[in-house]
């Protein structure tokens, strides 16, 4: 019986690591890749394994050969630890020997090896690699720019600004149009001032006045442009009524003159004659 496990001419072998018994001529049966005892068939696990035959991994918080040595503390780990090296398992997030390092900026996941895909500027969260949008960005990747009335953090803010005027989206302040001032461009530039943010200086000729959005204009043609602004909302076959009714009374006006004209130079002709 001594000799039941060697094999060779004058069983001078010793059975391989998966064979056993009389002659080497049973099989070991252990799992993942370990070996069996020569003489008695018995599995002789590797570290991080346990059971009968070798297929069960150490329990949680126990690592190394027969499971007998204890993981370490891990700062952020999960409570277990690799069952044949010891070493921490990290929650997502975190990594290093006792999971004490955060994920470097663009990495996520388990063992942060997971990489972000985030756009303008936005980090990921190391945990799941959600998106972390900057202010006046949205979208699962912050590629989305606020639409135009909405700003700051997913857009989730409402713009309040007036007379036409459109906000940054990352920080809601107004852009005002020309002609307009303040911090909702509700005031008009003051007199002898206009443009962009009101800073130009009107230096107007004689009959010409200064308008807050384009400067120097003709004051009748100003006049026009404020009853064009006020009554935007006048039907269009009114506007042309009196448009007519104007050039007629042009028209008279100049005929009456006309007229008047030719009757002082006949005055002027018959006085000459006396």
């Amino acid at each position: 019986m001594l000799f039941m496990s060697q094999t060779g001419a004058r069983c001078e072998s010793q059975c391989s690591s998966m064979t056993w018994g009389q002659n080497c001529q049973r099989e070991c049966r252990c799992l993942n890749n370990n070996t069996c005892h020569h003489l008695t068939g018995k599995c002789m696990c590797a570290r991080g394994w346990t059971g009968v035959d070798c297929s069960q991994k150490c329990p949680p918080g126990t690592f190394g050969l027969g499971c007998e040595e204890q993981c370490s503390y891990c700062l952020y780990g999960d409570g277990t630890c690799n069952h044949m090296t010891g070493q921490c398992n990290c929650i997502p997030g975190y990594m290093g020997t006792r999971c004490e390092k955060r994920c470097p900026k663009g990495r996520w996941g388990i063992d942060c090896k997971e990489r972000c895909v985030c756009e303008h500027g936005a980090a990921c969260n190391q945990t799941d690699g959600h998106c972390l949008c900057l202010p006046g960005w949205t979208g699962d990747d912050c590629s989305i720019p606020c639409m135009n009335g909405t700003y700051g953090f997913y857009c989730q803010h409402n713009c309040n600004c007036q007379n036409g005027a459109t906000c940054q989206p990352n920080n809601g302040l107004c852009r005002c149009q020309p002609g307009w001032m303040g911090s909702k461009c509700a005031d008009v530039c003051p007199e002898g001032f206009y443009g962009d943010h009101c800073m130009q200086v009107c230096d107007c000729s004689y009959g010409m006045v200064c308008d807050p959005k384009v400067g120097c204009i003709v004051e009748n043609i100003k006049a026009a442009a404020e009853l064009s602004t006020n009554d935007s909302t006048l039907n269009p076959w009114f506007i042309t009524g009196v448009s007519i009714v104007v050039f007629l009374a042009i028209l008279i006006t100049i005929c009456i003159a006309t007229h008047y004209k030719k009757k002082m130079e006949q005055l002027s002709t018959d006085l000459s004659t006396v």
